[in-house]
Protein backbone atom coordinates (compact mmCIF):
# COMPACT_ATOMS: atom_id res chain seq x y z
CA UNK A 1 0.00 0.00 0.00
CA UNK A 2 1.68 3.89 -0.62
CA UNK A 3 0.99 6.40 1.07
CA UNK A 4 1.64 9.93 0.10
CA UNK A 5 4.63 12.25 1.64
CA UNK A 6 3.35 13.75 4.53
CA UNK A 7 0.54 10.89 5.76
CA UNK A 8 0.73 8.93 9.23
CA UNK A 9 3.36 6.37 9.15
CA UNK A 10 3.88 3.64 11.81
CA UNK A 11 7.35 1.88 12.25
CA UNK A 12 5.87 -1.78 10.57
CA UNK A 13 5.48 -4.34 12.98
CA UNK A 14 8.03 -8.07 12.88
CA UNK A 15 6.13 -11.28 11.75
CA UNK A 16 6.84 -12.60 14.80
CA UNK A 17 4.09 -14.20 16.88
CA UNK A 18 5.90 -13.34 20.33
CA UNK A 19 5.56 -9.64 19.06
CA UNK A 20 1.72 -9.72 18.17
CA UNK A 21 1.32 -11.38 21.51
CA UNK A 22 2.74 -8.56 23.53
CA UNK A 23 1.05 -6.50 21.70
CA UNK A 24 -2.31 -8.27 21.96
CA UNK A 25 -1.70 -8.46 25.62
CA UNK A 26 -1.19 -4.73 26.07
CA UNK A 27 -4.39 -4.34 24.15
CA UNK A 28 -6.06 -6.23 26.88
CA UNK A 29 -6.45 -9.49 25.68
CA UNK A 30 -5.87 -12.81 27.64
CA UNK A 31 -3.11 -14.62 25.57
CA UNK A 32 -3.88 -17.71 28.10
CA UNK A 33 -7.60 -17.71 25.68
CA UNK A 34 -6.01 -16.64 22.67
CA UNK A 35 -2.65 -16.17 21.05
CA UNK A 36 -0.86 -16.28 17.62
CA UNK A 37 1.23 -18.81 16.81
CA UNK A 38 3.69 -19.58 13.81
CA UNK A 39 2.58 -21.64 11.01
CA UNK A 40 5.63 -23.49 9.83
CA UNK A 41 4.44 -24.52 6.53
CA UNK A 42 1.15 -24.98 4.74
CA UNK A 43 2.03 -29.03 4.84
CA UNK A 44 -0.22 -31.48 7.34
CA UNK A 45 2.38 -32.00 9.55
CA UNK A 46 2.99 -28.53 10.12
CA UNK A 47 -1.08 -27.67 10.12
CA UNK A 48 -1.34 -30.23 12.70
CA UNK A 49 0.88 -28.66 15.20
CA UNK A 50 -1.04 -25.48 15.11
CA UNK A 51 -2.87 -25.12 18.66
CA UNK A 52 -6.99 -25.75 18.01
CA UNK A 53 -9.52 -23.91 17.40
CA UNK A 54 -8.05 -21.37 14.99
CA UNK A 55 -10.07 -17.96 14.93
CA UNK A 56 -7.93 -16.06 12.21
CA UNK A 57 -4.92 -16.55 10.39
CA UNK A 58 -2.47 -12.74 10.02
CA UNK A 59 0.03 -13.43 7.25
CA UNK A 60 3.01 -11.46 5.92
CA UNK A 61 3.73 -11.62 2.51
CA UNK A 62 5.86 -9.79 -0.41
CA UNK A 63 4.22 -7.43 -2.35
CA UNK A 64 4.82 -7.70 -5.94
CA UNK A 65 4.44 -5.78 -9.22
CA UNK A 66 1.31 -7.95 -10.23
CA UNK A 67 -0.75 -8.27 -6.89
CA UNK A 68 -0.85 -4.52 -6.82
CA UNK A 69 -2.01 -4.23 -10.14
CA UNK A 70 -4.87 -6.51 -9.09
CA UNK A 71 -5.63 -4.17 -5.75
CA UNK A 72 -5.65 -1.69 -8.79
CA UNK A 73 -8.05 -3.18 -10.60
CA UNK A 74 -10.39 -4.52 -7.83
CA UNK A 75 -10.58 -0.89 -6.32
CA UNK A 76 -11.46 0.71 -9.36
CA UNK A 77 -14.65 -1.97 -9.28
CA UNK A 78 -15.48 -1.48 -6.09
CA UNK A 79 -15.59 1.73 -7.13
CA UNK A 80 -17.94 1.86 -9.76
CA UNK A 81 -20.08 -1.11 -9.40
CA UNK A 82 -20.32 -0.86 -4.83
CA UNK A 83 -19.37 -3.67 -3.11
CA UNK A 84 -21.74 -5.53 -0.60
CA UNK A 85 -20.04 -6.97 2.55
CA UNK A 86 -22.05 -8.76 5.70
CA UNK A 87 -22.57 -6.37 8.52
CA UNK A 88 -21.29 -8.98 10.78
CA UNK A 89 -17.54 -8.67 9.14
CA UNK A 90 -15.63 -5.79 10.61
CA UNK A 91 -13.78 -4.18 8.36
CA UNK A 92 -10.73 -1.44 8.94
CA UNK A 93 -9.60 0.42 6.07
CA UNK A 94 -5.95 1.33 6.55
CA UNK A 95 -4.93 4.94 6.07
CA UNK A 96 -1.79 4.92 8.26
CA UNK A 97 1.53 3.85 6.31
CA UNK A 98 2.93 0.34 7.42
CA UNK A 99 0.19 -0.51 10.03
CA UNK A 100 -1.05 -3.65 8.13
CA UNK A 101 0.47 -5.76 11.09
CA UNK A 102 -1.93 -3.67 13.21
CA UNK A 103 -4.86 -3.45 10.86
CA UNK A 104 -4.33 -7.55 10.40
CA UNK A 105 -4.29 -7.97 14.56
CA UNK A 106 -7.07 -5.69 14.48
CA UNK A 107 -9.73 -7.66 11.82
CA UNK A 108 -8.33 -11.13 13.96
CA UNK A 109 -9.93 -9.91 17.04
CA UNK A 110 -12.37 -7.98 16.46
CA UNK A 111 -13.73 -10.40 13.78
CA UNK A 112 -13.59 -13.31 17.17
CA UNK A 113 -16.18 -13.53 19.82
CA UNK A 114 -15.44 -11.76 22.46
CA UNK A 115 -15.79 -14.41 25.08
CA UNK A 116 -12.82 -16.17 23.35
CA UNK A 117 -10.66 -12.96 24.13
CA UNK A 118 -10.98 -13.53 27.51
CA UNK A 119 -11.31 -9.62 28.13
CA UNK A 120 -12.01 -7.92 31.74
CA UNK A 121 -14.94 -6.10 32.48
CA UNK A 122 -15.31 -2.96 29.90
CA UNK A 123 -11.22 -1.86 30.93
CA UNK A 124 -9.27 -3.38 27.98
CA UNK A 125 -8.15 -1.15 25.02
CA UNK A 126 -9.23 -3.91 22.12
CA UNK A 127 -12.55 -3.45 24.30
CA UNK A 128 -12.70 -0.05 24.35
CA UNK A 129 -12.24 0.05 20.71
CA UNK A 130 -14.52 -1.94 19.83
CA UNK A 131 -17.62 -0.77 21.73
CA UNK A 132 -15.98 2.85 20.05
CA UNK A 133 -16.23 2.04 16.95
CA UNK A 134 -19.01 -0.47 16.70
CA UNK A 135 -21.86 0.82 13.84
CA UNK A 136 -19.05 2.67 12.30
CA UNK A 137 -17.82 2.46 8.61
CA UNK A 138 -14.67 1.62 7.47
CA UNK A 139 -13.13 5.16 6.56
CA UNK A 140 -14.65 6.08 9.98
CA UNK A 141 -12.42 3.51 11.74
CA UNK A 142 -9.55 4.29 10.34
CA UNK A 143 -10.47 7.88 11.24
CA UNK A 144 -10.45 6.88 14.99
CA UNK A 145 -6.94 4.63 14.57
CA UNK A 146 -5.54 8.14 13.03
CA UNK A 147 -6.32 10.18 16.07
CA UNK A 148 -5.76 7.20 18.74
CA UNK A 149 -2.35 8.47 20.03
CA UNK A 150 -2.97 5.10 22.88
CA UNK A 151 -2.81 2.68 20.08
CA UNK A 152 0.16 4.21 18.25
CA UNK A 153 2.22 4.33 21.43
CA UNK A 154 1.50 0.81 22.00
CA UNK A 155 2.65 -0.16 18.19
CA UNK A 156 5.94 2.04 18.21
CA UNK A 157 6.39 0.07 21.80
CA UNK A 158 6.57 -3.76 19.96
CA UNK A 159 7.56 -2.41 16.77
CA UNK A 160 10.76 -2.36 18.43
CA UNK A 161 10.57 -5.49 19.49
CA UNK A 162 11.67 -8.98 18.26
CA UNK A 163 14.57 -9.96 15.97
CA UNK A 164 14.83 -7.46 13.13
CA UNK A 165 16.09 -4.24 13.33
CA UNK A 166 13.66 -2.03 12.83
CA UNK A 167 14.42 -0.05 9.52
CA UNK A 168 13.77 3.72 8.86
CA UNK A 169 10.44 4.57 9.17
CA UNK A 170 10.83 6.32 5.52
CA UNK A 171 11.91 3.67 3.71
CA UNK A 172 9.81 1.53 1.28
CA UNK A 173 8.53 -1.79 2.83
CA UNK A 174 7.79 -4.38 0.22
CA UNK A 175 5.91 -6.85 2.48
CA UNK A 176 2.04 -6.96 3.40
CA UNK A 177 0.03 -8.15 6.15
CA UNK A 178 -3.17 -9.74 5.59
CA UNK A 179 -6.40 -11.32 7.81
CA UNK A 180 -8.37 -13.82 6.92
CA UNK A 181 -10.99 -14.76 10.14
Amino acid sequence: MSHKPGEKKWFPLESNDSVMNKYIEGMGVDTSKVQFNEVLSMEDWALDMVPQPVHGVVMLYPIKDVQEEYRKQQEAKIAAEGQTVSPNVKYIKQTIGNACGTIGILHALTNCDRSVLGLPDGDSYIEKFMNSTSGKSPDEVAQFLNEDDGLEATHEVVANEGQTAQVDIDEPVNNHFVCLS
